[in-house]
């Protein structure tokens, strides 16, 4: 059988397994079939011309292959415009929000000015449910930059089960629709990141550290800034990672760390010498609640719980979510821009149900998500019993008001 060469990888193939095309008189051209997955070819109909008219039939070319040689750079924006948006979309959290900002605003200045040395990487924390991935696509979405979104827990060390942290770079790929220059651009956002903690870190826990230590090593030469090869197809013939020949620069990324790190607050306490003592002359001192230690989390706690410092040193930002009060859930549920009563309220409506939930309602509820501890996902919880008897039972056409009391009994 002919041998022929991939033009793009320059592995051999044979006709069977590649698109050959005679365009060109003098050479023909080759694309192996994993380049023709790789640059995301689809089917378009070849433009007039000798070729054309041989081959009769639409032609296979790629797509995005011209993107490939360069993508348009997004405009820079003023930290102070990208808070006004965050504002209108996300409740309290401004100290997290002016972060977020200011890390997006200067990823844009770097991009347009390679020369600029400041380090916009961000480590969101606080604890769940406080608005950390919802920041991230208000602003990606505004922007209309590429990004990711994945949990670190699914992450593991090369040679283990799971997927390695190439797989982000593939997934930003992938969003990026094969733009590779685009997806250059981009934001990688790794939630739950607590979960990295090296086991001999103050989290520190029995078995072998296949998702801690050796995941945030990895993770370091990406954020570093490196030429990484994105995997084509995650679980190749022989179950190991095959790549597609597409290598990304991942030092204009911008990586945005966010974990809850369940037990820092402990961490602080100790760093600060606050204990909060129930026998002897103390007793009546009373600890700082959660929501005032939060913002006196630094870096060198992140160190302390398990994070490496090498990581650390390269994420120069740090962004303080604080627990959600009762007046941020009140916001949440009924406040500007889009409440979050305002999507239940439209899904009775289509049901042909009209609900009305006074004041009172939304204020008891708001109390309610208090007590659950899980921030806005406690509203999404009870908004979700509360309604679901509701829509079950109602009539179309009838209108309920739910009142305190009856919230109570449906709860």
């Amino acid at each position: 059988m002919e041998q022929l060469r991939c033009n793009f990888c320059h592995e051999p193939t044979d006709r069977e397994h590649a698109y050959i095309s005679d365009l060109n008189p003098r050479r023909l051209g080759v694309i192996c079939h994993h380049c023709l997955d790789a640059l995301m070819i689809t089917h378009e109909r070849r433009p007039a011309g000798p070729g054309a008219a041989a081959m009769g039939a639409p032609a296979v070319v790629p797509r995005k292959l011209a993107q490939h040689t360069g993508a348009a750079l997004p405009e820079p924006i003023h930290p102070q415009r990208l808070l006004e948006v965050l504002n209108q979309k996300v409740a309290g959290q401004h100290h997290a929000k002016e972060a977020l900002a200011v890390a997006v605003a200067t990823h844009l200045q770097r991009l347009h000015n390679p020369d600029l040395k400041v380090n916009p990487h961000l480590f969101l924390v606080g604890p769940t449910g406080v608005g950390k991935t919802h920041m991230i696509k208000v602003a990606a979405q505004y922007l209309g930059l590429p990004y990711v979104i994945a949990g670190a827990t699914s992450l593991t060390a090369a040679g283990y089960v799971g997927d390695d942290v190439e797989t982000l770079l593939a997934r930003l790929f992938a969003r990026a629709e094969g733009n590779i220059k685009k997806a250059e651009m981009g934001i990688v956002f790794l939630d739950e990141a607590d979960k990295l903690a090296r086991k001999s870190g103050r989290q520190r826990a029995e078995g072998r550290d296949v998702g801690g230590e050796a995941v945030q090593q990895a993770l370091l030469k990406l954020v570093e800034g490196t030429e990484a090869p994105i995997p084509h197809n995650l679980s190749g013939p022989s179950g190991s990672r095959e790549y597609s020949g597409v290598t990304m620069n991942t030092s204009r990324l911008l990586w945005v760390f966010a974990g809850a790190f369940e037990g820092i607050e402990e961490l602080v306490k100790e760093r600060l010498g606050v204990y909060e003592r129930s026998i002897g002359f103390g007793a009546s001192a009373q600890a700082p609640e959660p929501r005032a230690l939060y913002p006196q989390i630094t870096h060198d706690d992140l160190v302390e719980y398990g994070i490496i410092p090498e990581l650390i040193g390269r994420i120069g930002n740090l962004g303080i979510l604080e627990p959600l009060g009762r007046d941020d859930l009140l916001h949440i549920l009924n406040g500007t821009g889009e409440p979050l009563i305002k999507s239940y309220l439209e899904l009775a409506r289509s049901f042909q149900v009209e609900v009305e939930l006074p004041r009172t309602t939304l204020e008891f509820l708001a109390e309610q998500a208090l007590e659950l501890g899980t921030g806005a996902r406690a509203l999404h919880t009870l908004l979700s019993k509360a309604f679901r008897p509701i829509l079950a039972r109602q009539k179309p056409g009838s209108k309920v008001v739910v009142t305190p009391q009856m919230l109570r009994g449906l709860l």
